[in-house]
């Protein structure tokens, strides 16, 4: 069956978060990396894949609106690397009800800007 053999694939991360009062504020960094053996066509000097975000958000007192503004940033091999702003605003229904709008500014090294707007409706259980 072809396989591609045996080889190394190391993950590092790390996220924090931090909340006080209405103020949340929340971090990610992750770095995937493919070591020794068969990378399946990918060149060998560019077997590194990294993202990371930082957030934050407030809620004001007494309602369910909450403020928000994130960065985000990722490479990966062959392609140019991205960085994303999104500032937005959520409403809380309750406490595991969430309607998300927000606005993604995409900036891509070389590549034409594909900016959004997003909104989405999520639901925890």
């Amino acid at each position: 069956m072809g396989g591609t053999g045996e080889r190394d694939y190391d993950v590092t991360g790390a996220d924090l978060g931090y909340q006080l009062d209405g103020l949340d504020l929340r971090a990610e960094y992750v770095k995937s990396e493919l070591g020794a053996g068969p990378a399946g066509g990918i060149d060998p000097e560019a077997k590194v894949w990294e993202a990371s975000f930082a957030q934050a958000a407030y809620r004001f007192t007494g309602t369910g609106w909450e403020g928000v503004v994130r960065y985000g940033k990722y490479d990966r091999p062959g392609s140019p690397a991205t960085k994303q702003w999104t500032p937005g605003l959520n409403y809380w229904f309750a406490a595991n009800l969430v309607a998300k709008l927000g606005y993604e500014a995409n900036d891509t090294e070389g590549v034409r800007d594909d900016d959004r707007v997003l909104l989405q409706l999520a639901y925890g259980f």
